[in-house]
């Protein structure tokens, strides 16, 4: 994998020049992306916020027919 050749050769060979320091910071950041869009979940993101809308919703409208029935009731 060329992140581990990269760390290897980060700590093996010094950085001489700001040229050398940037193309490394610039190979952490496109890693650090990469990483991030790894799932750590095992279903996809706003699935838990869908489901929760999907149980949430009908009781939300339950309760205002229950209210409104009460106050114009």
């Amino acid at each position: 994998m060329i992140t581990v050749r990269f760390h290897g050769r980060l700590e093996h060979d010094p950085l001489t020049g700001m040229d050398e320091f940037h193309k490394a910071l610039a190979t952490l950041d496109l890693e650090a992306a990469a990483l991030e869009k790894i799932p750590t979940w095992p279903w996809p993101r706003g699935m838990f916020r869908n489901l929760t809308a999907a149980f949430l919703l009908p009781v939300f409208i339950w309760l205002i027919q229950y209210v409104l029935q009460k106050v114009l009731g």
